[in-house]
């Protein structure tokens, strides 16, 4: 994969039609392709969603079963009720689930009691949406595991299961996953695996940077010319040739520079490229250190 870009990358996605398993040695490179896929496959009869699985785990601790399954159905069901909705379909229907999903969501994230056991179902929300959709439209599931510690793993992946088989199922889905027992490997389970190699030229490493922050932190993004201008220094460059960083190292330190500025943008307008030049290449040179320590926090989620 060392010749190919990032639209290269993207339209071997498009062409497969099996399960995928998305993955990389880099943290958040994999979820970066998943969301520019699903921007570039916004056609009229191809619905693609994305379920955020750290997203379950963000508020609340020792979820069982039910809780799970609640929440992956109201986010599922309310991504998928504004994407048809989107496409000008003159439901009803589909607003009140609309409405009714975002307030599930809003209610679980912030802790809502869970007076919900007593009446939930599974499917009772999302089953019509998906006899609409099968009767009318491709659907394609992206799961987005981002590098957090999954303590309900095996529980999260029997929630999405209910969802995957049957006539009801999704067409197609894309897993990210970091665990290292995919690197190496074709297969997984009915997965095949997309290994997206670390040994790549500077411009494609460049690529995939602005990749990251376009999709993963859009409120770095107005200063993207910016960091593009400093990223794309001749000094980083040879750095990278010389072999005095890695494509790990280089990407784990720009993942904590955007993790670290994407609060605080406004401080952007107040830095100048040298400063930032600076700032980064400190990244880099601290993430050579943690890489151990990284390594063991690696997901390990499938399907």
């Amino acid at each position: 994969m060392t010749t190919q870009s990032v639209q290269q990358v993207l339209n071997e996605l498009k062409n497969k039609k099996e399960n995928m398993i998305l993955t990389s040695s880099a943290f958040g490179v994999a979820e970066a392709y998943l969301y520019a896929y699903k921007k570039q496959c916004n056609l009229d009869h191809k619905i693609v969603t994305i379920t955020e699985i750290y997203e379950v785990n963000t508020q609340k601790k020792g979820l069982d079963e039910l809780d799970l399954s609640f929440y992956i159905e109201s986010s599922l069901a309310l991504n998928l009720s504004e994407q048809l909705l989107k496409r000008n379909l003159k439901d009803e229907t589909l607003r009140i689930i609309r409405t009714k999903m975002q307030r599930n969501c809003e209610r679980f994230q912030v802790g809502m009691e869970r007076d919900y056991k007593t009446k939930y179902q599974q499917g009772m929300y999302l089953n019509p949406i998906l006899d609409y959709i099968k009767s009318n439209f491709e659907w394609e599931w992206l799961i987005a595991n981002f590098d957090r510690p999954i303590v309900e793993a095996s529980k999260i992946q029997s929630c999405i299961h209910q969802y995957v088989n049957g006539l009801r199922g999704p067409s197609r889905m894309i897993v990210s996953a970091y665990d290292p027992k995919v690197i190496g490997e074709e297969s997984y389970g009915s997965f095949q695996i997309m290994n997206l190699s670390s040994q790549k030229e500077y411009q494609q490493l460049l690529q995939e940077a602005m990749l990251m922050l376009y999709h993963l932190y859009p409120i770095l993004w107005r200063h993207h010319q910016m960091i593009y201008r400093v990223l794309n220094h001749p000094i980083f460059q040879q750095s990278y040739i010389n072999g005095e960083y890695t494509y790990d190292n280089f990407m784990r330190g720009l993942r904590k520079f955007y993790d670290a500025h994407h609060c605080i943008d406004a401080s952007g307008c107040f830095i100048s490229d040298e400063e930032y030049l600076c700032i980064i290449q400190d990244y880099i040179k601290n993430s050579i250190s943690e890489n151990i320590e990284e390594q063991k926090k690696k997901s390990k989620l499938y399907i």
